[in-house]
């Protein structure tokens, strides 16, 4: 798979040369998991929020003087930290510890519309993003003991996100100044119980994220 994503990261690269600007970008994310529950009597959950970053290159199609087309290839990393306390009743106490550091290939779609105001140009985007599952370095705890493992078994295509990407910034001498939104899509997929083996239906969902990024303009 990481051939995949190679071949991906080449080829936005090799493409990048008839492009009519080229950038470098670095940035910083900060995520959160959509846990598709919300906090009542029985469970609670706290999100951490952490750093993350994004390292990577873009290039700007122009289509017109306004709008374009703007790819970018990213390597992301991405971290969440979150605590579930369950309570039914006094009955069934448990607190659940986890912490998620995943790597990605990050590839936002966007289409780039330009506008000004007064003298200062800036631009919207909008379109989806694909992120493509490295590899992550996880830790969960239940009840005070360390869980080896995954708890479920996935393939790699299970691991893949994607969804709709937005966001604006300003063009500032060669620099472009973005701010985002990567909101993913739930899905639902099967997985196979490692105790009764089983084959269960569970959702999966995607780390939303936030990201600040400053991409400097090397070709023209």
């Amino acid at each position: 798979m990481k051939r995949i994503c190679f071949v991906l990261y080449f080829l936005l690269s090799f493409t990048s040369l008839n492009a009519q600007d080229f950038y470098l970008a670095l940035g910083a994310n900060i995520s959160y998991e959509d846990h598709g529950m919300s906090n009542n009597s029985y469970f609670e959950i706290e999100d951490i929020y952490q750093l993350g970053f994004q390292v990577g290159s873009a290039m700007e199609l122009k289509l017109n003087q306004t709008v374009s087309f703007f790819p970018q290839a990213y390597f992301t990393m991405k971290r969440n930290k979150s605590i579930l306390n369950v309570n039914i009743d006094d009955q069934i106490k448990s607190k659940m510890e986890s912490s998620l550091n995943q790597f990605s290939m990050d590839v936002p779609l966007h289409m780039k519309v330009n506008f000004n105001i007064e003298k200062t140009n800036l631009f919207v985007l909008m379109g989806p993003y694909f992120n493509f599952f490295l590899f992550d370095v996880n830790e969960l705890i239940m009840d005070g003991n360390k869980v080896e493992g995954d708890l479920f078994e996935m393939n790699y295509w299970s691991k893949i996100d994607y969804g709709l990407n937005i966001g604006f910034g300003a063009h500032i001498n060669r620099y472009l100044v973005m701010l985002s939104y990567d909101h993913g899509f739930s899905r639902k997929i099967k997985v196979e119980n490692p105790i009764s083996n089983e084959e269960l239906e569970t959702t999966i969902y995607p780390l939303n994220s936030f990201k600040l990024t400053v991409a400097y303009k090397l070709k023209s």
